[in-house]
């Protein structure tokens, strides 16, 4: 917040209030896009602009011609929801009252702009299992220490599912087929719900989501999901039945991997609102955290699905 800023009276003239910019040092005035009105107990009233100076004749009093009650913002509020509502209401600046409505400053759109970048930077860091903190730390001890509690996180994902694969090695009679490819069934489904959970977290970020549209948006991108899910599905199950002239090896990699990615979707989208809810950072959740997760569950759905089509036939 800016304490220095453009206010005037609101009783004086257009003349007046022309004098008192006039008066002002040359670099206080460079920046001048909106001057703000206060009454006599520096309450905020309203607001003009620098071009209303010119296009109303001086004698007008700035009552009769102020604009208000104009969006303006509390001392309270963070530094991201201020940033909300500048990018809303897309002004140059806001400006900032207290809880008796008396002006106290300013916040300038660039300033919002760094607030932007340092969360973007954030939620970047976490995204890829580490911390805003790396971006300026030069001490290798410290990126370790931030870096290693993720690299934890994937180690044990990892064991988890060299379980799951050690329970299902012995279990199907071509386990050797469904093994070549899980690679690509791993690798689709995680980006499924790594691309669902940094779309969550934007819209939560920016404020883009609320409670009234979140349905719909939830709805949209299961819907995507399960597109995808069919699409790649379908070319990878084909894809086997070429390989390995197998139709019904064919088909079980084609089902189980499309219910994998779904679900997948789904983890991805839920598990930023599971985080916000209980007040946990929500980008936590679109890094290795749901990586873990969507690895885990794909894994079980493909091996478990695909056997029982397997041994239906």
């Amino acid at each position: 917040m800016q304490t220095e800023y453009f206010c005037i009276p609101i009783e004086c003239t257009i003349e007046e209030a022309t004098r008192y910019l006039q008066s002002l040092p040359r670099d206080g005035k460079v920046k001048v896009s909106y001057i703000y009105v206060v009454d006599k107990n520096h309450r905020l009233e309203g607001v003009i602009q620098v071009r209303d100076l010119v296009f109303y004749p001086p004698d007008k009093r700035v009552k009769e011609i102020l604009r208000g009650p104009i969006v303006q913002v509390e001392t309270g509020m963070s530094q991201l929801d201020v940033a909300r509502v500048l990018q809303r209401h897309r002004y140059l600046g806001l400006p900032v009252v207290d809880k008796a409505q008396k002006l106290v400053g300013v916040i300038g759109a660039d300033s919002v702009l760094q607030v932007f970048q340092e969360e973007a930077e954030a939620d970047i860091a976490k995204i890829v299992g580490t911390s805003a903190e790396e971006i300026k730390s030069r001490s290798a001890r410290k990126i370790l220490r931030l870096r290693l509690p993720w690299m934890l996180v994937n180690l044990t994902g990892g064991l988890f599912c060299a379980f799951i694969l050690g329970f299902f090695q012995n279990s199907l009679e071509t386990v050797a087929a469904l093994f070549l490819f899980i690679p690509v069934v791993l690798g689709l489904s995680e980006s499924t719900g790594v691309q669902g959970a940094t779309i969550v977290v934007r819209n939560l970020a920016f404020g883009t989501v609320n409670l009234k549209d979140l349905g719909a948006f939830f709805f949209r991108e299961v819907l995507v999901g399960v597109a995808i899910g069919l699409v790649c599905g379908f070319l990878v199950g084909g894809t086997a039945v070429l390989w390995q002239g197998s139709p019904r090896l064919g088909l079980a990699i084609a089902a189980s991997m499309t219910v994998a990615i779904v679900i997948s979707a789904l983890i991805g989208l839920a598990l930023p609102l599971v985080f916000r809810r209980f007040k946990i950072d929500p980008a936590i959740a679109s890094g290795p955290l749901v990586l873990a997760i969507c690895d885990l569950q794909t894994l079980s759905v493909y091996f478990s699905l695909s056997g029982i089509i397997l041994r239906s036939g």
